[in-house]
C-alpha cells in the first residue's frame, strides 16, 4: 500500500519516494519542511555513512547557518526534498 503524503499547501503525493538523504541529495537541491518552508540548500559537503550513521548532507541558508541533515527525505521532484519524522536536522 503506497503512502499518501499531504503537505500543508494541500498537494498529495500517492507514491511517496522516501529515500536516504546522503545517497540522494545533490549539490544545490532544496530541502523543505512539511509546511513548505525552505530549511536550506545542499552544498557539496557530505559526512560519510558509518556503521552507526546513515550519513549526512550539509546545507546553507540565507542566515549562513551550518545545517546538517541525516535520515529519510521525500523526493518531491524538481530537485526538492521534504524532511520526514525520521530526519535529523542539526
Amino acid at each position: 500500500m503506497p503512502r499518501i503524503i499531504k503537505t500543508a499547501w494541500g498537494e498529495e503525493d500517492n507514491s511517496a519516494n522516501v529515500k536516504n538523504a546522503y545517497h540522494n541529495i545533490k549539490e544545490n537541491d532544496v530541502i523543505i519542511n512539511l509546511q513548505g518552508q525552505i530549511i536550506g540548500i545542499a552544498t557539496h559537503m557530505k559526512a560519510r555513512c558509518t556503521a552507526t550513521s546513515p550519513g549526512s548532507v550539509h546545507l546553507h541558508n540565507d542566515e549562513k547557518e551550518n545545517i546538517w541533515v541525516t535520515g529519510d527525505v521525500i523526493d518531491m521532484g524538481d530537485n526538492t526534498w521534504v524532511i520526514t519524522n525520521n530526519t535529523i536536522v542539526k
